[in-house]
């Protein structure tokens, strides 16, 4: 081998990789300004638990079953009413 050094898999390394909770406060903070909100530790009574499991069968996640239902009853209940 030359004067080359061999590299291994991967990209290289840059020195400006973020953690995982650096990652996760600049999504947060990227929603926030969008207009959106983080909602943590979040408790349901078993009636509504069941709820959302009914409905995330439906969904690809958890949070879109939530994101989709809120959407539509804001659609039937608000915005009929504000006519």
């Amino acid at each position: 081998m030359s004067n080359e050094q061999k590299l291994g898999p991967g990209r290289p390394a840059t020195g400006q990789a973020l953690t995982s909770t650096e990652r996760a406060a600049k999504r947060d903070k990227e929603l926030i300004a969008s207009g959106g909100r983080v909602l943590r530790n979040v408790r349901l009574i078993p009636e509504a638990a069941a709820a959302l499991e009914a409905l995330a069968a439906l969904h690809p996640s958890e949070r879109s079953a939530i994101e989709t239902a809120l959407i539509e009853w804001h659609k039937i209940s608000v915005v009929s009413h504000d006519k």
